[in-house]
């Protein structure tokens, strides 16, 4: 036999190997590249899936986005009640011209909806899906609201997005409420002077400025005693920032340090460090002599005379943002004997909004013609003094060129007062008591009830620029139960109280040379003087009485003085604003305390109003909670409103809040009343609900915190 040599044999067993290892490497390259290529497909399965759940969901949130813009945008119903309960909340969604037809009329034969139609019930509406304009793959977004089975004020917003058979939702919630959320409301202009803040946003519905700037404001820290560098500062400041604050809020941002360094360099600090220099910190600057960010009462005080440099405005900053309701806790630095950043003050805590836009302002400003806007301050920041704060970021402190879709339209014809009428007089019960006993009740007051006399005396009361004389009967010392005051009474009331509700009559029907009814205050002016025929012109320096004045028997020029009233007092409500004829002053210290109905102190519409001393604010203290309506109303004097002032008329040139001079026309921002500026303060109170009578749309109101996702229970 022959012996094969061993290497020959070593190399046969190698190649044996090699071929299986190279089948076992071949066999698991392949199990590897089968792997790979299955576990690719599952990837791009699951990638494709959550990009269709991750589109779905952002075509839910897309859809909740247009379904709070279109009932933003859409027509509220109209409601005259003032509280929301849950049978007219039902009736607002499901009954004739409620929410859910309007939401119909709103999607109904638009394009979005390609022929199809919302579905209305007497609990829900349903919106059929939208397709995403910007979309390539079908995303697309069904809508609904439900109104809560427990309590139907709140409604339940449910978008549901879809993108292939993958969906998801969003929800959130909204409350039906009646709310003018106003601090002020006006058609004429706004002016707010020195040492008066508000808390809440202010309206403007001006398009023009026939009567001035729509809202004018002055610092607070203007005309200090002593304080002459302080108003150079003021002014600097205004100049300084005219081109560097675009929100318009009067507040330089000083965050970066670019900021901070241009502002030292102009001598600007931000000495309470938010990172804003404002009216506030110039003050600071000033008088916080030890820099510890704190006025103190002592460092108030100027030098020279030894009294504060301004008592008013430290009890003013000191006392804001009181509790809201009664036993409600009070804020951190409230009424402490110091100022200080707890005391957070800013001229106006809200958002402005008018119906102008910048650019006309700020062009009207700068005219110099008679017609022209220099004379109220030179410069838009002349006329927009002082730092304003919207506590909500997401809204502009200062809003131009609003319309109906921002802040709805406010009329005298929005309000029916007859029933508040038909809670006094004859229709509040038995007629008791008598004037010269000290207290009546249910009674239609006479003249001949009078148990002061008579006065003759000028309106308005102590204003240098007169518009009218009077002959009054005098009332004095008595408590008013439900009364009714009857047109052409015109009396003086010294020292009376007033309970219940307080009616005031005058003539509805106003009308022109032609006899026609009209809605014109200059009409209303020229019927407000007519004379009974044989006696003579009218004046304003003749006394004017129910013999020689058809104005004066169809109308009712009233002044209280001293008065205490604790319930509201309300008008018949006039086509046209009259002006003098129908007006009513309160006079020295005058209180209202609602016993009765909180939600209002005063319903006039088509009334003006003047609250206050002409020559000594601080003299003539006064309290109103509440909504307070006039066809106009001034406001001088230590004077608290906590509530929300509509002016409805549009016939004054302006609703003036603080002093601005000694006669009714002034607007001189530099006028010094002997007896001191005054104080205030104004705040709407979201706790206080408004009145019956006024016809206003309702609001939607979102609920905080309630957006959430979910998986869609429902699909179209």
């Amino acid at each position: 036999m022959k012996i094969e040599p061993v290497t020959k044999q070593l190399n046969r067993r190698r190649r044996g190997s090699s071929l299986l290892m190279a089948m076992m490497y071949v066999s698991l390259f392949g199990g590897l590249a089968a792997s790979m290529a299955m576990f690719t497909m599952s990837n791009v399965e699951v990638s494709a899936g959550h990009d269709q759940l991750v589109r779905a969901y952002a075509a839910a949130e897309s859809g909740m986005s247009y379904l709070q813009l279109q009932l933003r945008q859409m027509p509220k119903p109209v409601t005259s009640a003032g509280v929301v309960d849950q049978t007219l909340a039902r009736t607002l969604f499901s009954g004739s011209g409620g929410i859910g037809d309007r939401v119909a009329a709103q999607f109904n034969g638009t394009t979005n909806l390609k022929g199809k139609t919302v579905l209305v019930s007497s609990t829900s509406i349903r919106i059929p899906p939208i397709a995403l304009a910007s979309s390539t793959d079908a995303s697309s977004f069904s809508l609904q609201i439900d109104q809560d089975q427990t309590d139907p004020r709140i409604l339940h917003l449910t978008s549901v997005g879809k993108c292939g058979d993958i969906t998801r939702a969003v929800s959130m919630s909204v409350t039906i409420e009646k709310r003018l959320k106003y601090a002020i409301y006006s058609n004429v202009a706004i002016q707010i002077g020195k040492n008066a803040v508000v808390e809440g946003d202010i309206v403007s519905t001006l398009t023009g400025f026939s009567k001035g700037p729509p809202v004018w404001l002055l610092s607070d820290m203007r005309a200090l005693s002593s304080m002459s560098s302080l108003d150079t500062d003021l002014q600097n400041f205004r100049n300084y920032i005219k081109d560097k604050n675009p929100s318009i809020d009067n507040r330089l941002d000083v965050r970066s340090t670019a900021a901070k360094n241009a502002a030292a360099a102009q001598g600007f600090y931000d000495r309470n460090a938010d990172g804003f220099v404002d009216d506030w910190d110039l003050l600071l600057n000033r008088i916080d002599s030890n820099q510890n960010k704190v006025i103190s009462s002592g460092e108030f005080v100027n030098p020279v005379t030894g009294q504060s440099y301004d008592a008013e405005l430290f009890k003013l900053i000191d006392s804001l943002s009181p509790p809201l309701e009664s036993g409600g806790a009070t804020r951190s630095g409230y009424n402490d004997g110091q100022l200080d950043a707890r005391d957070a003050y800013a001229k106006v805590k809200g958002s402005i909004k008018v119906g102008v836009t910048q650019k006309s302002w700020d062009d009207w400003s700068k005219d110099t013609s008679s017609s022209g806007g220099a004379k109220y301050g030179n410069g838009f920041r002349e006329q927009f003094q002082g730092p304003i704060y919207s506590p909500d970021p997401t809204v502009p402190p200062v809003q131009f060129a609003i319309d109906q879709t921002d802040v709805p339209t406010i009329l005298p014809s929005n309000f029916d007062t007859t029933a508040y009428q038909n809670q006094t007089g004859s229709s509040a019960g038995t007629q008791s008591g008598t004037v010269a006993g000290g207290h009546i009740k249910n009674a239609t007051i006479t003249s001949a009830m009078a148990n002061g006399g008579s006065a003759t005396e000028s309106t308005p009361f102590g204003s240098t620029s007169i518009q009218a004389t009077y002959q009054r009967p005098v009332f004095q010392n008595v408590t008013f139960e439900n009364v009714r005051i009857p047109k052409g009474l015109n009396a003086l009331f010294k020292n009376c109280t007033f309970k219940g509700v307080t009616w005031v009559d005058l003539e509805t029907n106003i009308t022109n040379t032609s006899n026609q009814t009209t809605t014109d205050p200059s009409a209303g002016m020229t019927w407000s003087k007519r004379m009974v025929p044989g006696k003579g012109s009218f004046s304003s320096t003749t006394p004017l009485n129910a013999t020689n004045s058809l104005g004066f028997q169809n109308g009712n020029n009233l002044r209280f003085d001293n008065c205490t009233f604790n319930g509201p007092v309300t008008s018949a409500n006039p086509t046209a604003y009259t002006h003098f004829t129908n007006s009513w002053e309160f006079t020295g210290a005058t209180y209202f305390n609602n016993t009765v109905d909180p939600t209002c102190t005063i319903l006039a519409p088509q009334t003006n109003i003047e609250m206050g001393s002409f020559s000594d604010p601080n003299s003539a203290p006064s309290t109103l909670v509440g909504v307070v309506v006039a066809g106009n109303i001034d406001i001088r004097g230590r004077s608290v409103v906590d509530g929300s002032i509509i002016v409805t008329g549009n016939g004054a040139s302006n609703t003036t809040l603080a002093y601005f001079g000694s006669s009714d026309s002034a607007s001189d921002p530099n006028a010094m009343p002997e007896g001191g500026y005054g104080r205030l303060y104004m705040r709407y109170n979201p706790s206080r609900t408004m009145p019956n009578g006024i016809s206003l749309p309702i609001s939607l109101t979102p609920t905080v915190n309630s957006f959430r996702t979910s998986t869609a229970t429902w699909q179209w």
